[in-house]
């Protein structure tokens, strides 16, 4: 658990939400509360410093939010991409893999140019 204040205190950062439109069968507020539940579940786990994503006993951050959102991000076109990981391939998220054009982004702070945003947007399209 970290505290707010604590959490945004990085070097780059958005905040994006779910769009309507993309899911508009969806009670979205009470589906966040099923995310919150999953994401409380896995209090306590070690953290996965081999980014096992085929293994939830431990939990680096982009797995946590990843198995908590598993029914989500298929309608966003966040998924698993082969990647380079202590000299194994592996099938793993950074955090850029959820910034897709499905979501609506609310904050983005200063530091992150829009060319770079831009970038992203296409290489996750």
């Amino acid at each position: 658990m970290e505290d707010l204040i604590s959490f945004c205190k990085c070097d780059f950062l958005i905040i994006l939400r779910r769009n309507q439109t993309i899911e508009p069968q969806v009670d979205i507020d009470s589906s966040q509360k099923i995310v919150f539940e999953k994401a409380v579940k896995n209090l306590g786990k070690a953290y996965d410093f081999k980014f096992d994503f085929s293994n939830i006993g431990n939990l680096s951050c982009t797995e946590l939010v990843f198995n908590c959102c598993d029914t989500i991000f298929p309608l966003y076109d966040v998924k698993l991409k082969p990647r380079w990981i202590m000299l194994r391939k592996r099938n793993v998220l950074i955090p850029d893999d959820f910034v897709t054009n499905k979501f609506d982004v609310v904050f983005k702070s200063a530091s992150i140019q829009q060319k770079r945003l831009d970038k992203i947007f296409l290489k996750n399209a």
